[in-house]
C-alpha cells in the first residue's frame, strides 16, 4: 500500500500532539533541583506513563529543552535512567 505525503503528515502531527501535551509536565520536573517521589507519581498520572518513561523524557528535555517526541513503542530504552538514580524502576 502506497502512502501519501499527507498520511505522513498526519502521523506527524499526532506525534507532534503527543509531545506538546507533554511538555508542560516535563518541564516542571525539569525546573526542580531535585526531582521527589511525589513530583515523579504525580507526572506519571498526569501523563498516564511508567516511571522510567517519564525518566526518560525528562532526561530527553533537559538535554534539549524543546517538546519531546515520543520513543518508538512508547517504552524506555533502558530500565534504569541516570537522571533518576534516587528512583527505583520497579
Amino acid at each position: 500500500m502506497k502512502h501519501s505525503k499527507s498520511s505522513s503528515l498526519r502521523a506527524g502531527d499526532a506525534a507532534w500532539s503527543k509531545a506538546a501535551e507533554r511538555e508542560p509536565v516535563i518541564r516542571r520536573l525539569a525546573g526542580l533541583k531535585r526531582v521527589r517521589e511525589g513530583d515523579l507519581r504525580s507526572a506519571m498520572r498526569d501523563l498516564q506513563l511508567g516511571r522510567s518513561q517519564i525518566c526518560l523524557l525528562l532526561a530527553r528535555y533537559r538535554s534539549n529543552p524543546v517538546p519531546v517526541l515520543p520513543c518508538q513503542n512508547d517504552r524506555a530504552l533502558s530500565p534504569v535512567d541516570p537522571i533518576c538514580p534516587n528512583l527505583s524502576t520497579g
